[in-house]
């Protein structure tokens, strides 16, 4: 479970088996840098990340520089790149760290959720927290040009 900027409880899962990771990145509006949560697969550790744009811009879109503690505490440096396939909230990413390993992201409120290393089979589903217990899921997968909606409750 994760709060972002307007202190809304979300829940982030990637989904399509081992070859998913999940990240969550939190949208610094005024630079548009992401800092950024990451849950690797395999170890299942929780480490952080800052992708910081290599030009001044208004939106997600466009290649960042990438620099990350992994779950061994050593640092890691690379690049990402976003780009918008033509659905309003969906991004496709690269991350390139030493390999590429592509990934979706879906972006709710001032957050960008994402399932990385991935390609064709990997998706990522943000649940928000509703006071009444309940969790309403806006989702995505690879090469999906829309987002689809759930609702799961106790």
């Amino acid at each position: 479970m994760i709060k972002d900027a307007r202190t809304t409880v979300f829940l982030a899962a990637g989904f399509g088996g081992s070859i998913c990771e999940v990240v969550f990145y939190s949208i610094d509006p005024t630079t548009i840098a992401l800092r950024g949560t990451r849950l690797w697969l395999g170890t299942l550790q929780i480490t952080s990340e800052l992708a910081s744009p290599t030009a001044k811009r208004e939106t997600l879109e466009g290649d960042y520089n990438l620099i990350g503690l992994d779950y061994s505490e050593k640092i890691y440096q690379g690049t990402l790149s976003i780009t918008q396939p033509g659905m309003e909230n969906v991004w496709q990413m690269v991350w390139k760290i030493g390999q590429p390993f592509t990934g979706i992201g879906i972006s709710i409120n001032k957050s960008l959720f994402a399932a990385a290393s991935g390609g064709a089979g990997c998706g990522v589903a943000v649940y928000e927290a509703n006071p009444d217990g309940s969790l309403h899921a806006t989702w995505t997968e690879w090469g999906d040009q829309q987002v689809g909606e759930e609702t799961a409750t106790k």
